[in-house]
């Protein structure tokens, strides 16, 4: 990870936070994500990190994580000169409903 080792980008809802990175590419810089939770040690006292989720952590989660992705979607990509770009094949956060489906398949389409 780049900058540092310090995220170019944070979320936070609730107890959850959201650290986008920079990293170096071949074709320019990429993103990734790391996710963590904060709660009070009951013993100690002390603020700790978890990396796993309760269920009233799901939602400020989801919302952290779409918002994060937002804000890579809006990064684009950039491409050596003479290049273009290459496509995400998720789509971006203005994708209208075929997109979606095109990608993640029709949600009669799932097996459970």
């Amino acid at each position: 990870m780049s900058q540092g080792n310090r995220p170019v980008h944070t979320v936070r809802y609730a107890a959850v936070q959201v650290d986008v990175w920079e990293n170096p590419g071949e074709h320019g810089p990429w993103h990734s994500v790391s996710l963590r939770r904060t709660y009070k040690d009951k013993v100690t006292g002390e603020w700790k990190k978890a990396h796993s989720l309760g269920r009233d952590d799901l939602l400020p989660a989801a919302q952290a994580l779409e918002e994060a992705y937002r804000w890579v979607a809006s990064q684009g990509r950039s491409a050596p000169a003479g290049e273009r770009p290459r496509p995400s094949r998720y789509p971006g956060p203005d994708a209208g409903e075929d997109d979606a489906e095109r990608v993640l398949g029709r949600p009669d389409d799932i097996p459970f």
